[in-house]
Order: C-alpha cells, then structure tokens, then sequence
C-alpha cells in the first residue's frame, strides 16, 4: 500500500498548483485528491523559515496570509492520521489585488518631438500581472509594454507605438477585474496652437463628465444634515445657505402650522356656539345665531386659506431639501472641476428670491420668508 500512496503522491507533486487564485477575496490552493487517503497536511513556509500546519480531508485549502512569497507542500495522510510522504516544497506568491490608483494632476501634456522612451506613471497599488491600455476617443486601442518598478510606479515604453495626435485616456487593469481610469491622461499634438486646443476640449469633456457623476457620500451626508455635503466639497457659500434656507422654511412651516390649529379652535368654537343658540330654541337670540353663524361661514373660509398656506409651506421645505441633496450630488464644486476660463463658461445657474408686496399697501408682520423662488440656468452664445 505504501508503493501506492507514494505512486499517488509522486502525480500529486507534478499536479499540485503553484500559486493561490482568488474568489470573491478568498484564496485557495487546490489539488487532485490521492485515492485511499485520509486527509492531508498543508505546510506553509513564509520567508523566514517559520512553518505553519494544517489537516484538512478537502483538496482545497484556504489560505489567509499577507502578500508576500511564500512555500507550501502537501502531505498525504494515512488511516492512523500520520503523514506517509510530502511533495516537493512548490513556491507560491500572495498578491493582493485592488484598484490601481494613479497620481493627481499627473497629466501629460507633450508635444510630439518631446515624447520621450519612457512615461513615469506614479500612483499606488500598481502590479506585474496590471494591464496597460492606452485609449483614443476614436475608440483605437493601444497596448503598450511597460516596466513595473515598484507598486508606486511603473514606466511606460513609448517607443515604436506610431501614437497618433490626440487626448489618450490611461486604463489600467489588475487581476480579478480590478479597474482604474484617467481621460485626458496624456495628450500628444504637432504644435502649441494643436495642444492647447486638444487641452481644451479634453477639459470642458471632462468637466461635463465629472458633473454628470452621482456623488453617493455627499448626498447622504447632506440627507442627514443640509448642508454637510456641501462642506466637505468645499461649497463655502452653500455649506451654510442651505441649512439657513432649511431652518427659515421649516419655521415659517411651524408658523403655518400653528395659525392653522388656531383657526381650527376659532372655527370649533364658533360652530359650538351656534350650536348652543339652536338648542335654545327662542326666538329672541335668532339675531344672534344669524350673526354667529355668518362667523362660523368666515372662520371656515380662514380656516381653509390657513391649510392651504400651510401646504405650501411644506412644499417649501421639501423642494429646499431636494435642492440640498442634488446640489451634493449632482454639482461639483470648484477645486473639482477641470480649470476652464471664465470667459468658456457659457451656462451659469441662479438662484432668486423675493417677497411679494400685499395690494393693500400695507406690509404683513407675519411674512418674514420669501414669497416666491426663481431657480434656473443662464445660457450665454
């Protein structure tokens, strides 16, 4: 029997995989089971020699460890829970894969006749098995080689690629469909005129790119508390108009809402009122349960006026909210934005309030929230 475990374990040496492979963040090493086997022992060496071990009945084993190089064998168990033989120590490396991150305002803006050998790309998270896509807006795909020189930066060889004049946007890609992007990371022109002009467009696409992303942490941030989001995007103006906008809408709503409880108490009591002179019944307070009853017609009327008053408070508050929320998410701020001129600024939104005067000449104590609310955008040609 030893003969044939030893027969097993010389095609489980030659099977047994050389590096972990990943699933939903989990790694594995795996390899063919042994017939007659009772288990097996994995042993893990790390680079200073210290050795961990493992029974396990399954040909899969996961591995939870730090990146780095390491050793594994396997061994095959007999039926007292002894290990008969080892395979051959295998080498193995853990690469943890996450997103490639390239450095802020690293941009390359060149004229032909500068393009060097080499492109330094310096970001984070870079790796061997990363692949390196240059993009044109045409949809023309270049494949360059590159030197990886540590997961900071690598350089790319420019040589020999024939990389046409345009806006380039850099992709790169590690293991496990691990994804970053850069438009407008390298341009390429003949002449100054051709690569400020190529600049420019590249931004302003950009810039309508960037503004047509969903901002998912500002927006929440500004739903718990208007205004939150705003801060942290550097909103200065907006960080503190709208929670000033929300506080003044909601007190004027708390006003609405009180004026209308009191109009509602006016009308009960006028209605109970009438009610007494009814059950009266004598003909001398008839007069004055025509009159009441004319003031119970009134009070209704007030009462109505005062809810719906109310009503449009509350469409105040909501429409400031939906404001707050989409500012946050919708519109970026400044220091985000790509650097346009003013003078390439065509749409300019606004915002405008005022207070309606009464007909009657006489000014309300009780209005001190706008009346009306422009919101819209400026378009210049």
């Amino acid at each position: 029997m030893s003969n044939r475990i030893a027969k097993y374990v010389i095609l489980l040496s030659l099977i047994c995989i050389s590096s972990l492979y990943g699933e939903e963040e989990k790694q594995f090493l795996e390899w063919k089971s042994v017939p007659e086997a009772g288990g097996y022992m994995v042993e893990i060496k790390d680079q200073t020699g210290r050795i961990t071990r493992e029974k396990t009945k399954s040909t899969r084993f996961e591995v939870n460890i730090p990146p780095g190089v390491y050793e594994h064998r396997i061994g095959v168990l007999n039926k007292f829970g002894r290990v008969s033989v080892f395979t051959d120590w295998i080498a193995f490396e853990v690469i943890l894969s996450r997103a490639p991150m390239i450095e802020q305002n690293s941009n390359v803006k060149i004229l032909r006749e500068k393009l060097s050998q080499y492109l330094v790309i310096k970001g984070d998270n870079f790796t061997e098995a990363m692949n390196v896509t240059l993009l044109l807006p045409s949809g023309e795909t270049v494949k360059p080689e590159f030197e990886f020189i540590n997961p900071r930066e690598i350089k790319i060889k420019t040589e020999n690629l024939s990389l046409k004049s345009g806006s380039y946007t850099l992709s790169l890609e590690n293991p496990r469909n691990k994804k970053t992007a850069r438009k407008g990371f390298l341009i390429i022109a003949e002449t100054e005129q051709q690569l400020a002009e190529i600049s420019r467009q590249s931004d302003l696409e950009n810039q309508v790119s960037s503004d047509t992303t969903i901002q998912w942490e500002p927006a929440l941030k500004s739903a718990i508390l208007p205004g939150w989001g705003q801060s942290n995007q550097e909103k200065k103006f907006r960080s503190w108009i709208f929670p000033i906008l929300m506080a003044g809408a909601i007190a004027y709503s708390a006003q609405q809402y009180s004026e209308y409880n009191t109009s509602l108490g006016a009308l009960d009591q006028s209605r109970m009122i009438n009610r007494s002179f009814l059950f009266l019944d004598n003909p001398v307070f008839l007069p004055f349960a025509i009159y009441n009853y004319t003031q119970v017609q009134s009070n209704y009327g007030e009462s109505i006026s005062e809810y719906n008053q109310f009503q449009v408070s509350l469409g105040i508050v909501a429409l400031l909210y939906l404001l707050n929320v989409s500012d946050a998410a919708f519109i970026n701020s400044s220091f985000v934005k790509t650097n346009v001129s003013e003078l390439d600024r065509k749409v300019i939104p606004y915002f405008k309030t005022g207070t309606a005067e009464p007909r009657t000449g006489m000014s309300s104590q009780n209005i001190f929230f706008p009346t009306s609310i422009e919101i819209g955008m400026k378009f210049f040609f």
